[in-house]
């Protein structure tokens, strides 16, 4: 009996000088990583800052936003800079033309950048490789050489002022095409390509039941790219969506600023208009970013062109 106790007891005592041990270690690591911490924190602090303070600044009045040193908090909380936002431009229209556009774009891209992809991945045709090539090309010409050809496109098509003339032209999108393709090729194993085609399934239907349900990190991270691409879209929109209407957010924004040259109070919708354009994109990366960070670091871009 004694002899179990004894036992009991220098158990006990060996977990106890274990678990401090544990501790002290546990306390060495973080003392060794504070300065990390500290740099990572001064870090967040300066790039949320810009956000904190057009939040903030959108229930200013101009004086106030723009006094030498920011205010953290407005001196009174007043929506006057909202009410001229709505007033001086149709911004709830231009929001609902945004998100008709950007869904658009966004789930076009995904839908035929992931079919691209997983056709350049896993599928054998005469001039594959050189039709991926000449895709990968594409990405090296400049966005403004193919200005003027798709104006006079759309003119010709009569899609000017028209959700088509924005969300066509950027269904196509090399770099996503590119990215699915390498994504999909090191994510989809080619026995489930062999099992699929011994069950007798189509190339849609595998591409539907087999490499879809493997892929939401990939097409995640696509479409928050897309997302925040389309929806911060500026020259495109601009040449294309003339009528108030049909304008987008960016481009609504600009007749603010045209009159902020003439009257600073206009600044003061203007920073509102900028607020709730940006809150969107935010409020989309901050639901999605488990799925983005998973697209971007799970072998995306493993693999050579097979």
């Amino acid at each position: 009996m004694e002899l179990d106790r004894s036992g009991r007891g220098a158990a006990a005592l060996a977990t106890r000088r274990l678990e401090r041990a544990r501790g002290q270690t546990r306390a060495g690591r973080l003392l060794a990583r504070a300065p990390i911490y500290l740099a990572l924190a001064a870090v967040s602090v300066l790039v949320a800052f810009p956000f904190w303070f057009m939040f903030v600044g959108s229930f200013m009045k101009a004086p106030e936003v723009f006094t030498v040193r920011p205010h953290l908090l407005p001196e009174r909380w007043q929506l006057e800079n909202f009410q001229m936002l709505f007033r001086e431009i149709p911004f709830g229209r231009q929001a609902l033309n945004s998100v008709v556009i950007t869904a658009g774009e966004t789930l076009g891209v995904l839908f035929l950048s992931s079919l691209a992809g997983f056709s350049f991945a896993k599928t054998r045709f005469p001039g594959r490789d050189g039709l991926f090539i000449a895709v990968l090309a594409t990405m090296m010409l400049p966005h403004q050489i193919t200005l003027i050809p798709m104006y006079e496109l759309m003119t010709l098509l009569h899609w000017r002022n028209n959700y088509l003339s924005v969300i066509v032209p950027a269904l196509i999108s090399p770099f996503a095409v590119f990215f699915m393709r390498q994504y999909i090729a090191a994510a989809l194993p080619d026995e489930l390509m062999h099992a699929a085609a011994i069950d007798g399934c189509s190339f849609f239907r595998t591409y539907r039941s087999v490499c879809l349900p493997i892929i939401p990190p990939g097409l995640a991270a696509i479409g928050i790219l897309t997302f925040v691409g389309s929806w911060n879209a500026f020259l495109w929109p601009l040449l294309m969506l003339d009528n108030p209407q049909m304008m987008t957010i960016p481009v609504g924004l600009t007749a603010l600023k045209a009159g902020a040259a003439m009257d600073p109070r206009f600044y003061e919708g203007l920073i509102a208009g900028t607020a709730l354009g940006t809150l969107p994109l935010v409020l989309v990366f901050v639901l999605s970013q488990r799925f983005f960070v998973a697209g971007l670091t799970s072998g995306a871009f493993k693999g050579g062109v097979q």
